[in-house]
């Protein structure tokens, strides 16, 4: 998929729900987030400076049955989930079946939620109410205002002891979905929920069956990759073989490398090539961008979970095993330098003037940086020794450095990546495709590259985009210019009045 319009992100962070594959778009996509979170800001800017206006008309809402005040919080290609009330005052979440012919898809649901409350299933969404002998079919569960655990790594950087609490709490599941012969076959960060205490919820059960024995195949499996969403696929369902409790252990790894790291496993290009590297490729090694409590046996169970071959994956209820033995998180880590700096709170404009140039420049930077900045690739690994070599190739001045196990990589005068390495580190020129660039290497393997190493393709597409936008500056230095200017003939019209 391609990278999100600057309108469509403006209409997400307003509030509209985004389609499926924009969701799993922005989780694998940090430029597309980035630019997100700059549109989110300025509607936070406005928020603080600017009251809400009252609206002069009140909408009700939709209602499903005895469920009333239903608006939409989530859209997909099977249903339309809405946040409302029941007969009590309670919120719901009510899901509606967007088509007659994907009722069976619901009636399974249901099935599934009642046998995994029968059964005392933790961590699975509980069914509250079933409406499904006339449309609009829907189902009710309890809502859950953390929202998905998709939405949470769109809006900030996830915090190590969610990571632990998503990994335990989901392998705990998955152990008694196992031991009722279940496999869930669609699991991904979408399909998660935030209960109010932040544990993981497991919903949308839609296409989840039994097998025959637990540890077995399903009879009746998953063909093909259309019921599945491609950012958490295994290899056998790739391959429209059938699937085991195993593909669900896959399903995992991927999400707990995603939120470990902010990075997806098999990220990158179009869905066939992120197929193909399902299929053939071993993702990075995943230590480096990991914390230090996670670089041993988490990272080690990662690697586990995402074996190509099932039967090398471990169990579920192996997991919940080995995710207890993970290092609890310091409760008072040493401060960094950078720890004891300040930062400072912004101040806030006094002037109409300066509030309107703000709210103009903020979304143009963050058009800028979503449209004009060239991603680096940063493929971090660790080392010895105090050393340090500069290179310089093409646009790029490069300069690594190592000291106690530390090796710091500073392009063109910023740090752009810094973390442990095995070897002495190297930086050089080497070419690709007609272009020369540098790169760092750990022994024989490149950990960094700078952004003239993406590619000839890339480099013009940006190259292009930058010539859209490139009366950005421009228009910021035109609004500099105008707040100066109001700025002047404001003091102006103050020293009059004093002299009056």
């Amino acid at each position: 998929m391609n990278c999100l319009g600057e309108e469509r992100l403006i209409l997400l962070a307003d509030g509209l729900a985004p389609e499926p594959d924009e969701a799993d778009h922005l989780g694998g996509c940090s430029r597309c987030a980035d630019a997100l979170q700059g549109f989110r800001d300025a509607n936070a800017l406005v928020a603080e400076f600017l009251p809400p206006v009252p609206s002069a008309e009140v909408d009700d809402g939709l209602s499903f049955g005895p469920y009333t005040g239903c608006r939409e919080i989530a859209c997909g290609a099977m249903s339309r989930v809405y946040r409302g009330r029941d007969a009590e005052g309670s919120e719901v979440a009510v899901k509606v079946c967007r088509d007659s012919a994907l009722l069976d898809s619901f009636s399974n649901e249901v099935k599934m939620l009642q046998r995994c409350a029968a059964a005392g299933v933790p961590g699975v969404i509980t069914l509250l109410d079933a409406r499904l002998e006339h449309l609009p079919a829907f189902i009710v569960t309890p809502y859950c205002p953390l929202g998905t655990l998709s939405r949470q790594t769109q809006e900030k950087r996830v915090d190590d002891e969610l990571v632990l609490g998503v990994a335990s709490g989901l392998a705990e599941t998955l152990a008694a979905l196992a031991e009722l012969g279940i496999v869930h076959g669609d699991l991904k960060a979408s399909n998660i929920l935030l209960d109010h205490a932040g544990r993981p919820c497991l919903a949308d059960l839609g296409g989840a069956r039994r097998v025959e024995a637990p540890g077995q195949s399903s009879t009746l499996s998953h063909k093909g990759p259309g019921h599945m969403s491609l950012i958490s696929m295994s290899p056998e369902q790739a391959r429209g073989q059938e699937l085991s409790p195993a593909s669900d252990i896959f399903s995992l790894g991927v999400i707990l490398y995603q939120l470990a790291t902010d990075r997806h496993p098999f990220a990158g290009g179009t869905s066939w090539e992120m197929a193909s590297r399902i299929l053939t490729e071993t993702p990075a090694d995943p230590r480096p961008l990991l914390a230090p409590r996670f670089r041993g046996c988490f990272a080690e169970l990662l690697e586990a979970c995402l074996a190509k071959d099932p039967s090398l994956r471990p169990a579920a209820a192996a997991l919940v095993e080995e995710f207890l033995k993970i290092p609890e998180k310091p409760v008072n880590p040493p401060a960094s330098s950078a720890s004891l700096v300040e930062p400072k709170a912004p101040a806030k404009t006094k002037t109409r003037k300066l509030l309107m140039i703000t709210l103009i420049t903020v979304p143009l930077v963050a058009a800028l940086f979503h449209f004009a900045t060239p991603a680096e690739t940063a493929k971090p690994a660790s080392s010895n020794g105090a050393k340090t070599v500069t290179t310089q190739a093409s646009s790029s001045s490069i300069s690594t450095s190592t000291n106690n196990g530390e090796t710091t990589i500073v392009c063109n005068g910023k740090e752009v990546w810094k973390g442990p390495t095995s070897n002495q580190v190297k930086s050089q020129a080497i070419s690709r495709n007609g272009e020369t660039f540098t790169a760092a290497f750990d022994g024989d393997k490149v950990i960094w590259e700078s952004a003239e190493g993406a590619g000839a393709k890339v480099q013009n597409a940006l190259k292009d985009q930058v010539a859209v936008h490139a009366d950005v500056d421009k228009k910021m230095a035109e609004a500099k210019q105008r707040l100066a200017e109001s700025e002047a003939e404001l003091k102006k019209k103050i020293e009059e009045l004093k002299k009056n």
